[in-house]
């Protein structure tokens, strides 16, 4: 590792552990039944996404998540999914590889097609439940900056995911429309409510303490619901 490269890692992981502060003030606020979660980071590769790519949006994003992998995850790391029309999965996220991580692990191969949820959430519950079945509930971080093409196909799987311990947090970055989302956080049918989503319309102008504010507004109830009928 050159001088430059180590330089910029102490300065990325640095400004991690001061989050990480921040966020350990906000997370006293809730009374969490399970203070443990494996952490899941997905990222919305459309093409109407390439301009918070190029711009260095998404990567500022992924480090400033960073502390809810170091705080509730056993190993401090993320697994990270990335989706437009079809998704894959990409390589885990932590402070030894946090930085350029984005251009290095989620920028290759992204197709920068249309916008799908389905397959991501599908692809989500193979990998924390078929796959790795937890008692350890699973939180997942799922940005994207518009609705999806594939309402029904969604709307049916996230009822069938609401038994499984997995929370969902919709962050809707950018101007464009996201009626679905805002449905969504309010959909009956589900075993209970699994999902909040919150409209970050300029993350970059969003403080780290309203932002880790949003990401854990209603955990706690999800928490208390799933506790209720025993999925936690």
């Amino acid at each position: 590792m050159g001088l430059f490269d180590f330089g910029k890692k102490t300065e990325v992981t640095d400004g991690i552990k001061l989050r990480e502060k921040t966020f350990e003030a906000v997370l006293k606020t809730k009374s969490l039944a399970v203070t443990q979660a494996r952490v899941a980071f997905v990222i919305d590769v459309s093409g109407s996404m390439q301009d918070e790519f190029s711009n260095g949006t998404v990567q500022k994003t992924v480090e400033r998540m960073m502390p809810l992998a170091l705080k509730f995850d056993d190993n401090g790391e993320m697994e990270t999914f990335r989706f437009s029309g079809r998704c894959e999965s990409c390589s885990n996220v932590g402070l030894g590889n946090i930085v350029d991580f984005v251009n290095k692990n989620i920028v290759p191969k992204a197709e920068w097609n249309g916008t799908e949820y389905c397959p991501v959430i599908a692809k989500i519950f193979d990998y924390y439940v078929e796959q790795n079945l937890s008692k350890i509930p699973t939180f997942v971080i799922f940005v994207t900056d518009g609705d999806n093409s594939d309402r029904s196909d969604t709307t049916k799987y996230m009822k069938e995911i609401s038994k499984y311990n997995i929370f969902f947090k919709f962050i809707g970055i950018g101007t464009a429309g996201m009626s679905y989302l805002e449905q969504l956080d309010t959909m009956s049918g589900r075993k209970i409510d699994n999902a909040n989503f919150q409209r970050i319309k300029d993350i970059n102008k969003t403080s780290d303490e309203d932002l880790y504010k949003a990401l854990l507004e209603e955990y706690d109830i999800w928490q208390n619901a799933a506790k209720q009928v025993g999925i936690l």
